[in-house]
Order: C-alpha cells, then sequence, then structure tokens
C-alpha cells in the first residue's frame, strides 16, 4: 500500500491506493463537508454517533467528505486543529469552540451552510444534506 499527497483546488488529500497510480482527475472534489465536532466525553456527542455513522453510510458514493474534529483532550484538539487548517476551514474551527454538532460546510467558500444537531433525526440530517447536494 502507498500513499501519495495530492491537493485538489483548495483541499488537501491524502489518498491510499492499491496497486495502479491514482491521478488527481480521478478523485471526487466533495460538494459538502460534513465535520462532526466531537469528544469522548461529551454526552451529545455520543447521542449524535449512530446517526453520524448512518449518514457516511447513507450518503457513500456521493460527493461529501465526513470529517471529525476530536476535541477530547489536549492531543486530540491539536490533531484536530491542523485537519481544520489542512482543510481550510481552521477560521470555523476556532469559531465553533463546543462539541455535539455538525457543520455542513460549502469546500469552495468554506462557509458554513447548516447546522446539525443531536435533537435532529438521522433523517432529517439526512435531508439537510440532499438538499445542498441538489443545489
Amino acid at each position: 500500500m502507498r500513499s501519495r499527497l495530492i491537493t485538489s483546488g483548495t483541499l488537501l488529500w491524502m489518498v491510499v491506493f492499491l496497486g495502479t497510480p491514482v491521478t488527481a482527475e480521478e478523485i471526487a472534489t466533495p460538494s459538502v463537508i460534513a465535520v462532526k465536532f466531537h469528544a469522548d466525553w461529551c454526552g451529545g456527542c455520543r447521542k449524535l454517533a449512530p446517526a453520524f455513522s448512518d449518514l457516511i453510510s447513507e450518503f457513500n458514493g456521493n460527493p461529501v467528505l465526513f470529517v471529525t474534529l476530536d476535541r477530547t483532550d489536549k492531543i486530540s484538539s491539536n490533531q484536530a486543529e491542523l485537519l481544520a487548517t489542512a482543510l481550510e476551514i481552521d477560521r470555523i474551527y476556532q469559531e465553533n469552540p463546543g462539541t455535539g454538532f455538525i457543520l455542513l460546510i460549502d469546500p469552495n467558500s468554506h462557509r458554513v451552510l447548516e447546522r446539525l444537531h443531536a435533537g435532529m433525526s438521522k433523517n432529517e440530517m439526512a435531508g439537510s444534506i440532499s438538499k445542498l447536494l441538489r443545489s
């Protein structure tokens, strides 16, 4: 297994592949980034986890990038901040210090499109993502 760092537009991608090389043209560019702000100690996060996993499965094959930014402790928070910077959403990361929610972000403008929370059903969350994919 080899890994290759590829830049696509304004997003940084780490692509892992077996066998033949992957070109930048073969990598799908997301239409939406779904970012879960998580911490292991957060009750809302524990409630949100199954829905987030279901959304990842439901939107498999669609241009949605699912990311978890973990704020459980100092080490995971540092890694989350580095990931947010690589995705060019570090401003959003800094402006949203809590946990237990999902932000749907436009990967081009880096604008928050919608905020999902643990009080929503998985179907409501999926509807929000679907609506953004259609627009």
